[in-house]
C-alpha cells in the first residue's frame, strides 16, 4: 500500500511540475516580442514616452456634446487621461487622480478625460470628475488620439507641458504628484 502511495505522490508532483512549466512557457511567449521589441530599441509596451509631441487631432467632443480643442502649444500646460469603463484599477485610482487634479488646482478646462467602454461608465466618471475634468467618450477623435499616442494600458496618466510635449507619462495616479505637480506648478491656483 505504501508503495502505491509513493506512486500517486510521485505521480501528482510530476503533474504539477509539468503544468507549471506549461505556465512558465506561456508566459515566456507572451513576453518574448516585447522584450525583443525593447532590446531591438523599439517602443515600450507603455507609451507614449515623455518627450512625444501630442498629435494635432481635430475637435473632440466631450460627453456633453461640445467640441472641444485641446490646448495644444498655448504656453500652460493641461492633463489628459485614458481610462475605462470595465478597468478596476481605473476605478481604485480614481480617488488619487482627483486628490492631485485638487490639489495641483489646474483648472477642469485643462483637464481631459478619455474613457472607453460603455457609456454608463462614461456617466460614472462625468460624476466622478464633476468640476476637475472634462470627460470624453472614447470613439471618433478621442480614439484617434488614442491611438497616436500609442496608448494600450488603461489607466494611462500623461501631463502635457505648455509646449505640447508629453512632460509625464504613468499608469500610477500616486506618481503623478512626484512627477507632474512641478509641470503643472504654473496653473496652479494661486500661483
Amino acid at each position: 500500500m505504501g508503495i502505491a502511495l509513493s506512486a500517486v505522490a510521485l505521480l501528482v508532483a510530476s503533474v504539477a511540475c509539468a503544468l507549471s512549466l506549461a505556465v512558465a512557457l506561456r508566459v515566456k511567449k507572451i513576453l518574448d516580442p516585447w522584450v525583443a521589441e525593447r532590446v531591438a530599441g523599439g517602443p515600450p509596451p507603455f507609451s507614449p514616452l515623455p518627450g512625444t509631441v501630442v498629435p494635432a487631432v481635430p475637435a473632440l467632443t466631450d460627453a456633453d456634446g461640445t467640441a472641444v480643442e485641446l490646448p495644444l502649444g498655448d504656453g500652460a500646460p493641461w492633463v489628459l487621461t485614458f481610462q475605462s469603463a470595465e478597468c478596476d484599477g481605473c476605478k481604485e485610482q480614481l480617488p488619487v487622480l482627483k486628490e492631485f487634479l485638487a490639489e495641483t488646482g489646474v483648472d477642469e478646462s485643462r483637464v481631459f478625460s478619455v474613457i472607453g467602454g460603455d457609456a454608463s461608465g462614461t456617466d460614472f466618471y462625468r460624476s466622478e470628475l464633476n468640476g476637475l475634468s472634462r470627460v470624453f467618450p472614447e470613439g471618433g477623435t478621442a480614439a484617434e488620439l488614442k491611438k497616436e499616442l500609442g496608448v494600450v494600458i488603461f489607466p494611462t496618466y500623461i501631463v502635457v507641458d505648455g509646449g505640447g510635449t508629453v512632460a509625464v507619462a504613468t499608469a500610477d495616479s500616486g506618481r503623478l504628484m512626484e512627477a507632474g505637480g512641478g509641470v503643472l506648478a504654473p496653473v496652479a491656483v494661486g500661483g
